[in-house]
C-alpha cells in the first residue's frame, strides 16, 4: 500500500537511520540512495555535523556509507550557540542520552537540537514545515532519542515512518 506523500515535513536524519538504510536496506532496494540524494538536494533531509564526524571515518578504506556521504557535508549544519544551550538543557534533563566515556560528541542531543532550532527560525515559511527526527532507536526505552522528541514536542520517526511520508513502498517479488 503506497501512502500519500507529505511535502511539508523536514527530515532530520540521526546516526542509526544512515546506518541501518546502509547496512540493511541498500542492497535490497538499490535506488534508495538515489531518492535519499533527491530529497537532499530538494533540502528535505538535513543533519548535523557530529552525525557526520559519526559516519566518515578517517579510514584508509572507508565504508560504501562514508564514501556516499562525504561530499554531502554542506546538509550537515553546524554547531551552533542556540543549539549549545539547547544540547545543555536536553542532557540536563536526560543525562544518560550520552555517553561521557566517548571521546567524541554523540549525536542524539545535536540532532534534537537542530530540529528545535530549525522550528524556531522566523521566516515567512516556518510554519509551513514540520521538523521529523528520524532514528532506528526504540520508541520503547524512556531515555533515548525517540523519548528525548517527545518531551519536546518534536516529532520522531522510524524509517517505516520515513518511507511511508515520502510516498515510497517496496514490493516483494517472485
Amino acid at each position: 500500500m503506497k501512502m500519500k506523500k507529505k511535502d511539508n515535513i523536514i527530515f532530520c536524519l540521526d546516526t542509526s537511520a544512515f546506518v541501518d538504510i546502509n547496512r540493511y536496506l541498500s542492497k535490497l532496494i538499490p535506488r534508495l540512495f538515489s531518492e535519499l540524494d533527491k530529497l537532499f538536494n530538494s533540502g528535505k533531509i538535513i543533519s548535523h555535523e557530529i552525525v557526520y564526524e559519526e559516519i566518515t571515518t578517517g579510514s584508509k578504506k572507508p565504508d560504501s556509507l562514508s564514501k556516499w556521504i562525504k561530499n554531502k557535508k554542506v546538509f550537515f549544519g553546524e554547531i551552533t550557540l542556540q543549539q549549545t544551550l539547547i544540547v545543555a538543557d536536553i542532557i540536563q534533563k536526560y543525562p544518560t542520552l550520552i555517553s561521557y566515556k566517548n571521546e567524541k560528541n554523540d549525536a542524539d542531543p545535536w540532532i534534537v537540537a537542530t530540529a528545535i532550532e530549525q522550528k524556531s527560525i522566523p521566516s515567512m515559511f516556518s510554519r509551513l514545515y514540520e521538523y521529523v527526527v528520524v532514528s532506528t532507536e526504540s520508541k520503547m526505552i524512556p531515555n533515548h532519542l525517540p523519548a528525548v522528541c517527545r518531551y519536546y514536542s518534536i516529532k520522531h520517526y522510524d524509517l517505516q515512518q520515513f518511507f511511508s511520508a515520502n510516498g515510497w513502498s517496496f514490493t516483494l517479488r517472485t
